[in-house]
């Protein structure tokens, strides 16, 4: 079952069992069950439990495919997510690198740091080494390297 079959079976079974709601801690409303009318199928015939259930596997799978499409959201396991940022974060510089400039070198010659590109989406250092490398030039411009 893949991923996405197992997050459609799981809201699918909460749609018959009942769905908990977080409340809102700000505003004092406590998290509390909601009842859905689904899971109600005793007495029905055997026809009509079974339109009841398959209805409720389409909504599920609606709900999933609204959060991945008008969502724009990617549904992943949290411990592959959990893996995936750990090898962002830890990985090898691969680059391209890119220079960290100040504005006053307009040539471009004397770059502050170099940083690696791993994302378009954020650019992770290691700090401690950059706030040392910065702490050995001088404040004003052009930034020169500290005598120690």
């Amino acid at each position: 079952m893949t991923d996405r079959q197992v997050l459609i079976s799981l809201i699918a079974q909460r749609l018959n069992t009942g769905l908990n709601h977080p409340g809102d801690p700000a505003r004092n409303i406590p998290a509390r069950p909601i009842a859905l009318p689904f899971g109600k199928t005793a007495g029905m015939s055997e026809e009509m439990s079974e339109l009841v259930s398959n209805s409720v596997t389409m909504i599920a799978e609606a709900i999933v495919y609204l959060i991945e499409t008008d969502g724009a959201t990617e549904l992943i396991p949290r411990e592959e997510a959990r893996a995936m940022r750990d090898a962002v974060s830890e990985g090898v510089p691969e680059g391209p690198f890119v220079p960290l400039l100040c504005r006053c070198d307009r040539k471009r010659e004397r770059p502050l740091a170099m940083l690696t590109m791993n994302s378009t989406e954020a650019i992770i250092i290691d700090g401690p080494t950059l706030l040392r490398g910065l702490r050995k030039r001088k404040i004003e411009c052009p930034h020169e390297m500290v005598q120690s």
